[in-house]
This record gives structure tokens, C-alpha cells and sequence, in this order.
């Protein structure tokens, strides 16, 4: 199966989701002011009908649909390309991909006037990082070069040395030869 994609077929799909969103936040909001006469009514009647959350809930929603703020679900099994997928929507490397998993945690992104990274712990506290990880990664890969230099050095090094102490074996084997030459020629004598 074969689909071809253009730009005028693109942008009229976008258009049918565009009205397809705004119809539905007028069912929303139809639906949030139906709530709200209800729980009023409820309120002079019997003492609400505690619709407080659902208003609250579609309201949101309502507000979220109207501005294009939606939520996609990417669930799958381990390095099954859920981050490259993402990637590729995004048109940006923002997470990481390798060949071990390295997104093991439930991870959002949100659209923002700056790069960064929040991370949430358990104990709710919060800490975000900004342009400090591409600091960071370039530090590092100066550590990675200048280990890396570091372990050719030691290479080079070691082979001077394997190359020095063969020639001292050679000078010491031939001064052993010289030496029981010397010894034979005087036992003769």
C-alpha cells in the first residue's frame, strides 16, 4: 500500500481537523452549559448535583481543543522507536535514542519559549536544567577526546617501551654471548 502526500492534500486535512476541533468545542461548551443549569438548578433544589469537577474537566478541555493543546498517547513495547517517532513529529532530536533503552520513564513534552528540561522525583521536588545540558555534553565529550588522547598516548607509549626493552633484551643477549666467549677463550687458555 502506496500514499502519496501532497501539499495541497496536507494542508486541506489540516483544514477538515481544524473544523472538525472547532465543532466539537461548541458540543463542549453545549455540554458544560448544560452542567451548569443543571448543578444551578440542583444547588436551589436539593444541594448540587456535584458537577463542580466535570465543569471544571470540560472547561479545560474546551480551553485545550480551542487553542490546539492536545495530549498523544505513545505507548509501545522497549526500542520499538517510540522516541524516534517522536523525534521525527518534532522535526528535533529532543530525546534520546540508542540502542539501549535510554527513555525508561514516563516523559512529557510541552511546547515552550526555551529548551529545557524539568524533572519531576517523587518527593515532588523539582529541578530544571536549561541550557546547562548542552554545557554539560560538550564537557563531556572534551573529557571523551581527552581520555581518548590520553589512551593513544599510552598506546604509542607502550609500544616505545615494548620496542626499548626488546633492544635491551637483544644488548643484554648479545653481551651474554660476548661475555661466554671471552670465558671459553680463556678456559682454552
Amino acid at each position: 500500500m502506496s500514499s502519496t502526500v501532497t501539499a495541497g492534500s496536507l494542508l486541506g486535512d489540516l483544514e477538515k481537523v481544524a473544523r472538525v476541533r472547532r465543532e466539537i468545542v461548541g458540543y463542549l461548551e453545549r455540554m458544560t452549559d448544560t452542567l451548569k443549569q443543571g448543578e444551578s438548578e440542583g444547588q436551589s433544589s436539593s444541594g448540587g448535583l456535584g458537577f463542580e469537577r466535570n465543569i471544571e474537566d470540560l472547561t479545560l478541555a474546551t480551553q485545550n481543543l480551542r487553542r490546539g493543546v492536545f495530549r498523544l498517547l505513545v505507548l509501545g513495547d522497549m526500542k520499538r522507536g517510540k522516541s524516534t517517532l517522536l523525534n521525527a513529529l518534532l522535526g528535533e532530536n529532543l530525546l534520546p535514542s540508542d540502542v539501549n533503552p535510554c527513555t525508561a520513564v514516563l516523559t512529557v513534552l510541552r511546547y515552550g519559549a526555551e529548551k529545557k528540561v524539568t524533572v519531576y522525583f517523587f518527593d515532588s521536588y523539582e529541578r530544571e536544567v536549561s541550557k546547562r545540558i548542552d554545557d554539560d555534553i560538550n564537557s563531556r565529550k572534551s573529557e571523551l577526546d581527552n581520555l581518548l588522547k590520553q589512551k593513544e598516548s599510552r598506546e604509542i607509549n607502550r609500544e616505545t617501551e615494548v620496542k626499548r626493552l626488546k633492544d635491551l633484551d637483544a644488548d643484554v643477549s648479545s653481551q651474554a654471548r660476548n661475555a661466554e666467549s671471552v670465558y671459553e677463550q680463556l678456559l682454552a687458555v
